[in-house]
């Protein structure tokens, strides 16, 4: 797997958060890996005006 031509922001999220999963993936974020207890990873590419 090559480098992304686009920056991504990452995130993670403890797997007992209520519904926070759900609302990740409604705000664009997309799980990584297989996540490793107690935390799934999330990725989303960063758009205009969220550019670090």
């Amino acid at each position: 797997m090559g480098a992304s031509a686009h920056a991504w922001e990452h995130g993670r999220v403890t797997l007992s958060a209520d519904g926070r999963h759900r609302r990740m993936e409604v705000e664009g974020w997309i799980p990584v890996g297989g996540g490793g207890f107690p935390w799934r990873r999330y990725k989303r590419p960063l758009g205009p005006g969220r550019e670090r």
